[in-house]
């Protein structure tokens, strides 16, 4: 199965964390308009913001909540 290199969305500005996705996931975590994908680890500057929504092997899903 072959995977696309995401950048992490994390709000750190020179975060070059690459992520590595199926095009199924990509498009699951695109359906929803408020959603981003970040490395794990880089949620926690988010949480005043948004919530994690899942998590998984090598990458999180977050949710803006406002």
């Amino acid at each position: 199965m072959q995977r696309l290199p995401i950048l992490c969305e994390c709000p750190t500005e020179d975060c070059v964390e690459i992520l590595q996705l199926t095009r199924a996931q990509d498009a699951e975590i695109r359906e929803h308009a408020n959603r981003y994908v970040t490395a794990v680890g880089h949620e926690q500057g988010d949480l005043a913001i948004a919530e994690v929504v899942a998590r998984h092997d090598g990458y999180v899903i977050i949710e803006k909540t406002v």
